[in-house]
């Protein structure tokens, strides 16, 4: 549950949100890539080591910032961290002992669902 919060949440970044104010990119801003960008520029064949580096040590320009997001947004980032949430999801129900009742298996669903689900 956890990681499916976390992988949202990471998704989050890569949209201007309304309710927060917060551009896109934000943690690229602050030196972190989070599995949407780590698995667009993994399976890039374009060289992004002058960007991860600047990233890294905070002193990526807009540009460069903009860049990454773009490319991750575009380039199967996005799609991935959902496919992977959902696998996570998947693997939690089916951990679930098949003695628990349908009631609190229903509430599990419906808990995973709102994580899953939930909207910036």
């Amino acid at each position: 549950m956890g990681l499916c919060f976390q992988i949202r949440d990471d998704i989050f970044d890569y949209y201007d949100s309304p309710v927060t104010g917060k551009p896109a990119g934000n943690d690229l801003k602050e030196g972190k890539f989070t599995l949407p960008s780590i698995y667009a520029i993994n399976s890039s064949s374009r060289d992004w080591s002058r960007h991860i580096n600047d990233i890294r040590s905070l002193t990526a320009t807009p540009e460069q910032i903009k860049e990454v997001t773009d490319y991750t947004f575009f380039n199967g980032g996005i799609t991935y961290a959902e496919k992977k949430m959902k696998e996570f999801e998947n693997k939690a129900m089916s951990l679930l002992p098949a003695s628990i009742s349908d009631e609190f298996r229903d509430t599990f669903r419906a808990y995973f669902d709102i994580i899953v689900n939930r909207q910036r």
